[in-house]
């Protein structure tokens, strides 16, 4: 393992736990990144609290400019905190250690802080190229839509698994926030845009493909997780995200309209109106929505008062 550089321009930060099974396709995507032009660039692998081989995966990697750190607060906005601690670069990257970047990646998403009203930048993304039922619905139903991130969200917000910041703006608004277990990148995104009054860089260009859930089991388990995340960033920012009657009435229609419509897709699927495909992606929508709402709930619960 080759020490980081005394002064660098960029910071990558990678979280992980338990991912020998992603995390090589990852190292060798960052082994063939393009040349960019803000300068030096050193990888910050935060382990969680691994107990498989990816931490030494990631040591015997060969990847230059390479350290790998240790979290055992669990969390996924701690790991990305204890990269940002001990970050040299100005601008901080972040991507997920189940995520493939293309060559072009890096380059572009940092090409925008030589501007210097360039605070935050958003990259693409897209599904690896589904193998299971599950892949199949999250690339569908696009889990990983950067650009609805930026543009239909209610809090337009950068995919914390391909982002970047500059060191001080991420240091300003005290870095990413331990009591959320997901949506931790939407509150980062609306500190910063809220502090700063600027606008999130949206870089497509900068591309990386990430590995969806494959189980049904994996899958329902980031939809109730997702569920808790929305349910604790309401309660960060009522103000911005209040729930009341008119929220619970929408989602009530929404979630009916799911419903049915998972049961006349499959009645339509025995009669030969619809495809498979469409009676698939119906009663994954719905499972889908389910168990989010169950996550919202559960979160809910915890709180009082709500």
């Amino acid at each position: 393992m080759t020490e980081a550089p005394a002064v660098t321009a960029v910071s990558v930060v990678v979280p992980f736990l338990n991912a020998e099974g992603t995390i090589g396709a990852l190292l060798g995507a960052l082994r063939a990144q393009l040349p960019h032009a803000l300068g030096d660039t050193e990888f910050l692998f935060v382990d969680n609290g691994s107990t498989d081989s990816s931490r030494q995966l990631v040591e015997r990697s060969g990847l230059a400019n390479t350290r790998v750190l240790h979290q055992p607060k669990r969390g996924v906005s701690a790991a990305r905190n204890r990269g940002l601690q001990e970050a040299l670069g100005d601008i901080v990257v972040v991507i997920d250690s189940d995520c493939v970047p293309t060559r072009a990646w890096l380059r572009e998403l940092v090409a925008p802080f030589a501007r210097p009203e360039v605070l935050l930048a958003a990259g693409g993304l897209a599904s690896y190229p589904p193998r299971t039922a599950a892949q199949r619905f999250a690339a569908a139903w696009g889990l990983n839509d950067a650009a609805r991130n930026l543009y239909v969200s209610a809090i337009p917000f950068a995919n914390g698994r391909n982002m970047a910041v500059r060191f001080s703006t991420a240091q300003a608004v005290g870095g990413w926030p331990e009591d959320m277990d997901r949506g931790d990148d939407v509150e980062f995104s609306y500190r910063v845009v809220k502090q700063f009054g600027c606008a999130i860089e949206d870089r497509p260009l900068a591309m990386v493909f990430h590995q969806d859930r494959s189980s049904d089991e994996e899958l329902w388990r980031q939809a109730h997780g997702y569920g808790r995340g929305m349910a604790q960033l309401y309660a960060h920012h009522p103000k911005q995200l209040p729930w009341g009657w008119a929220q619970r009435a929408r989602r009530a229609r929404t979630s009916t309209r799911r419903r049915w419509g998972a049961m006349s897709t499959r009645l339509a699927v025995a009669v030969r109106r619809a495809d498979d495909a469409a009676g698939e992606f119906a009663r994954y929508r719905a499972s889908w929505d389910r168990w989010f709402w169950r996550g919202f709930d559960d979160e809910r619960r915890t709180r009082p008062g709500e």
